[in-house]
């Protein structure tokens, strides 16, 4: 996708979805422009896209970016408290995270509520989508988050 937006910029012509396709489409209006008005140049789609529309979510940006050291809870670091917490984000039709269940904690109280605390007001996600394409309510396994003292 990435690629294609890139492409898409060098050759001066804009992205666009036609009929559920990735096009590009000419965006300056050169002679030879008006000429092939509304030519297009479609992308191959993802094979499984074309089965389907069902769609898994997936998080907007890294989840790492999500958490910083400024972020570790003041009691926990006082107690020298660290460990990894694994957590299910559910994430409702707009992305957003709805609730936040532990999964594996740290043995730290403070930090397991410190990393649902923080994933529900930080991440952001692409809704997974049923198979008329609309956005529906689904899960994300957060793997580890490493609470650890220098």
């Amino acid at each position: 996708m990435i690629a294609v937006l890139v492409l898409c910029a060098m050759l001066a012509i804009t992205l666009v979805v036609v009929s559920g396709r990735l096009a590009c489409r000419y965006a300056s209006a050169t002679s030879a422009d008006r000429k092939n008005a509304g030519t297009e140049m479609p992308f191959a789609k993802d094979p499984q896209a074309t089965r389907t529309r069902n769609r898994k979510v997936a998080p907007a940006g890294n989840p790492g970016s999500w958490f910083a050291t400024d972020d570790y809870p003041t009691a926990a670091r006082r107690r020298e408290e660290q460990g990894p917490v694994s957590v299910r984000l559910a994430i409702d039709a707009r992305g957003r995270v709805a609730d936040c269940v532990v999964l594996q904690s740290s043995g730290s109280p403070s930090l397991d509520a410190a990393t649902c605390l923080i994933a529900t007001r930080r991440a952001r996600f692409y809704p997974a989508t049923n198979g008329d394409g609309q956005p529906i309510a689904s899960t994300y396994a957060l793997p580890g988050v490493r609470w650890q003292l220098d």
